[in-house]
């Protein structure tokens, strides 16, 4: 519901006073206009105006949206600029989702950490994990078994989650694990555990494979193999470690 006013200079470099029409044009995600259409600038001069951006409420896609910019005087070929809004995607309202059901069932989780001790339970279908880890690479990595029912097909864009760091600043990750062990695996970065929740989306064009997993043979995640789904960290300076997690579903955003 706000407008974003972007700074936007325009230079001309002839001998001349030139009368410049300025246009916008915008994907449908977004409004664009400018300050002022048209303007006169002086011979080797220059110009500063604003461009205003705000959400059209049409749905969002899961990429940069596009903006064009055309100055256009007489006498002179036209100048174009394009450049790309990227945008949170956690904020944005997804076209489609699809609740990984098997998420609320504590029953469908494997606690899998460094050595330990560990605390693992899903309540009102969120799940909380708390870990007092020994020193050395620790980490803690819960992995949930996804069966066929709760795969994405190939139109949905990645996976959303809610996470709430509680204590341990770590480095969060979330995986995805195909039937024969090859994982894919995305990095949230460093995150503290201030207690914030955080609404998480992450594409599937942002994993990777992960080379200490066993091999994929097309090296490419299979989206109706994925057999599992771990979201953890690698607390390395904090012992303690408690988060949680909620929320788990595939989701699709606009073309």
């Amino acid at each position: 519901g706000e407008t974003w006013s972007v700074p936007l200079r325009l230079y001309h470099f002839g001998k001349q006073a030139a009368k410049v029409t300025v246009t916008v044009e915008a994907e449908p995600a977004l409004k664009a206009s400018v300050k002022e259409s048209s303007v006169t600038i002086d011979p080797e001069g220059r110009v500063d105006g604003l461009l205003d951006l705000a959400w059209s409420e049409e749905k969002m896609p899961a990429r940069p949206v596009r903006v064009k910019v055309t100055a256009k005087a007489d006498g002179m070929p036209p100048c174009v600029a394009v450049f790309r809004i990227s945008t949170e995607m956690g904020d944005v309202s997804a076209a489609e989702q699809k609740p990984v059901k098997a998420a609320r069932l504590e029953s469908q989780w494997a606690p899998s950490s460094s050595p330990g001790k560990v605390g693992f339970l899903v309540a009102n279908g969120e799940a909380i994990i708390s870990a007092e880890l020994d020193p050395g690479d620790r980490w803690v990595y819960p992995w949930l078994k996804v069966g066929p029912e709760d795969r994405p097909d190939a139109s949905y864009d990645g996976i959303r989650f809610t996470i709430t760091p509680q204590e341990g600043s770590a480095f969060h990750h979330v995986m995805l694990r195909e039937p024969n062990g090859a994982t894919y695996v995305a990095s949230l970065g460093q995150v503290p555990g201030d207690g914030k929740e955080r609404k998480v989306v992450v594409l599937f064009d942002e994993f990777h494979w992960a080379g200490y997993s066993p091999e994929d043979k097309n090296r490419k995640l299979d989206l109706d193999a994925i057999g599992g789904i771990t979201i953890g960290g690698n607390p390395k300076e904090d012992a303690k470690f408690r988060y949680k997690v909620k929320d788990v579903e595939w989701v699709k955003f606009a073309e």
